[in-house]
């Protein structure tokens, strides 16, 4: 008999554009909060441990944070130290019309603006993590 592996054992061999795929669904479960939406958090969750250990000594540093590597990913993670403070969700794929795709979240609040860069949005993750934590 074949035991089915979970998704954290999965995730070391899956390409990113699965994992990719698997946390934008699981992210629609969450915001949907149906009946799938704590299975979706438990989702996320997992993706989330393993992307901070796998991009852990990749981060960029952008003026008082450091950030994960754009590779693709749904959500790319900016931290303080070790605190994960902010995070760029890639919303959609770039297309003639569709420019802005990139959603920030700066300590627990949505930014109103989309941007087309992720560039851009680390720069304005800077400048509002400056401003809410006072540190200039």
């Amino acid at each position: 008999m074949t035991q089915v592996k979970s998704l954290a054992e999965r995730l070391a061999t899956m390409p990113p554009n699965k994992r990719w795929e698997i946390a934008r669904r699981a992210t629609q479960w969450v915001d949907d909060g149906g009946p799938n939406a704590e299975r979706g958090a438990e989702a996320l969750e997992e993706i989330a441990r393993f992307e901070r250990e796998l991009y852990a000594h990749r981060r960029i540093t952008i003026g008082a944070l450091s950030w994960e590597p754009h590779e693709g990913q749904l959500l790319m993670r900016g931290f303080e130290g070790n605190e994960e403070v902010a995070g760029i969700e890639y919303t959609a794929t770039h297309t003639a019309s569709r420019k802005k795709v990139f959603r920030l979240t700066v300590l627990g609040q949505r930014h109103p603006e989309m941007f087309h860069r992720v560039e851009e949005a680390r720069a304005t993750a800077d400048e509002l993590y400056r401003e809410k934590t006072s540190r200039k």
